[in-house]
């Protein structure tokens, strides 16, 4: 080995070890310094929309967690969200959320799962609560797909503002999952309406191969 040869092997492990020392940089840029500024800068958004806007916002002890893996994780202790002229409210306590960052790309959405201790929803109708005869199919259209749901208890409260009288939905112990191999969804609720109480206690599962022996379909509603 010539002296240029030598020069030439040192100048390029000079320029590779430049670009080691930048994807490590830009790797932990990623993992720890985006999150602690998501931290610190978040709550500030909120409180100047709070301000700003006609909502009261809160996020109580939010966090993100990156990895190597194109994927992003979000916690919060609580969020709330009110409308200051009429009252809507809606609270999540401890919520997570595992999303894959890739298909943002193309503009749709993909959630590995959601998490959270309780939802409360509060909200103002003008007109009586009528499902789209297309809701299913729009919502299998949708560019929002989600793996896994389990949330621990929820209420909706929906007041007709013509009559005043409040609709109230909640339930407990939702679980819901979707794989390549079954779909799952289990869920026990309430459905309260001018003091007259239906209960639902829905236990679903489907394999992909829709064998009779192995799915469950069951549904209990009690007046």
């Amino acid at each position: 080995m010539n002296i240029y040869e030598s020069i030439y092997l040192i100048q390029m492990k000079q320029i590779l070890n430049k670009y080691i020392i930048l994807i490590f940089g830009v790797y932990a840029f990623w993992i720890g310094g985006v999150p602690v500024i998501f931290s610190k800068v978040l709550p500030v958004v909120c409180e100047n929309i709070s301000v700003n806007s006609d909502y009261n916002v809160e996020i109580v002890n939010p966090k993100l967690i990156l990895n190597v893996l194109p994927k992003a994780k979000f916690k919060a202790m609580k969020i709330a969200v009110e409308n200051k002229s009429t009252q809507e409210v809606t609270t999540i306590n401890n919520f997570k959320i595992d999303v894959r960052l890739l298909p943002l790309l193309t503009g749709r959405l993909h959630i590995n799962s959601i998490t959270a201790d309780s939802l409360f929803v509060k909200a103002n109708i003008n007109q009586e609560i009528e499902l789209d005869k297309d809701f299913f199919k729009n919502l299998d259209k949708s560019k929002i797909k989600c793996n896994m749901l389990k949330l621990n208890e929820f209420s909706v409260i929906l007041e007709q503002q013509a009559t005043k009288i409040p609709v109230m939905y909640s339930g407990s112990d939702v679980f819901f999952k979707k794989n390549r191999r079954y779909l799952k969804l289990y869920a026990d609720t309430k459905f309260n309406i001018n003091k007259t109480i239906s209960n639902a206690n829905i236990k679903l599962y489907l394999p992909k191969n829709n064998d009779i022996n192995k799915s469950i379909v069951d549904i209990k509603v009690r007046n």
